[in-house]
């Protein structure tokens, strides 16, 4: 007997411009949204706003939906909102923000229309780093601002959130609790952070925290550990041995040269 042969899936090329244009038109709205209402000292609620307002398919569905929904999201929902900080930012460190906020527009651009919906490892992986990266530099761009139990708390769910991102690949049983202990670490090293930290200015407008930098190094090392764990039941020394180095001399470079000792 034959075998019925599933017909194959057409792309539909309409609706993926479609798409590809609205999320532009919308990146720029965003930006659009932070120029047009500037302010030193009120944060672009304007901007936050429609963030979390193109979520609105989170709660779309069932209550008992909504958890899973709004974890499966917060880390787009982190880079946008820290998108949108950095743009704030870069409006007071610098007498024309406008190359750069334009520049974290086309970037925000890029997840939404190219990063976010892909799930092949490798880019799975990037969206999780580079949501951690902006986050935390978008948080400890304005920390000072803030109290420290509240950077505290912050910096514990973007470390749940991407953590949790970064294990969806994997079939981890314990998946929340190794969120919530990546989430742990990130937090406590935050709480040094908040006291001492240096940034380190990239482009005008755009200053970048060490904090982030030697977060993503350690995550870095973290998830190679974790594969070589995955793979082998056992981490060994050859998968890990030139992230764990790299890791480590890049963080105490930046700990010892970088930062004022």
């Amino acid at each position: 007997m034959d075998l019925i042969k599933q017909p194959k899936r057409r792309r539909n090329w309409g609706l993926e411009i479609l798409h590809a244009v609205f999320n532009i038109v919308f990146a720029a709205a965003v930006v659009g949204a932070v120029i047009l209402f500037p302010s030193d000292t009120t944060p672009p609620w304007l901007a936050l706003g429609l963030i979390l307002l193109s979520k609105w398919r989170t709660i779309a569905i069932r209550p008992r939906h909504w958890w899973v929904s709004l974890l499966s999201n917060l880390p787009d929902i982190l880079l946008g909102l820290g998108m949108v900080v950095l743009m704030w930012r870069a409006a007071i460190l610098t007498a024309n923000p406008l190359p750069t906020q334009i520049t974290m527009a086309v970037i925000y651009a890029w997840w939404l229309v190219f990063l976010k919906p892909q799930h092949r490892k490798h880019y799975v992986l990037l969206q999780a780093g580079l949501s951690q990266f902006v986050a935390l530099s978008a948080l400890f761009s304005i920390a000072f601002m803030i109290p420290i139990y509240v950077v505290v708390i912050l910096t514990f769910i973007i470390g749940f959130a991407t953590a949790r991102h970064t294990l969806g690949l994997f079939e981890e049983r314990h998946r929340a609790f190794l969120s919530s202990i990546w989430g742990l670490i990130v937090a406590q090293l935050a709480f040094v952070a908040w006291h001492w930290t240096i940034a380190y200015n990239v482009v005008p407008g755009f200053h970048i925290p060490s904090f982030a930098i030697i977060i993503s190094l350690i995550a870095f090392a973290t998830v190679a550990m974790y594969e070589s764990y995955e793979k082998h039941a056992y981490i060994m020394w050859k998968d890990v041995k030139a992230p764990v180095l790299f890791s480590s001399l890049a963080t105490l470079i930046i700990t010892i040269f970088f930062n004022n000792l």
